[in-house]
């Protein structure tokens, strides 16, 4: 499993995976966050290496 921080703003929440330093969205909501960051899991794995296992956020 794959620790979440969310961080509120007025217009922005800010979804950034714990454990993993510089895997971070934006949505227009915490759900939305949420999903931004799943959505780029693939995308992050390719600069993070074969160690890269996420697990369910």
């Amino acid at each position: 499993m794959t620790r979440v921080g969310l961080e509120t703003g007025e217009r922005w929440v800010f979804a950034s995976a714990l454990d993993w330093p510089g895997w971070a969205r934006r949505g227009k909501g915490a759900e939305a966050a949420v999903e931004a960051l799943d959505a780029y899991a693939d995308r992050y794995a390719a600069v993070a290496g074969a160690g890269f296992a996420p697990g369910e956020l």
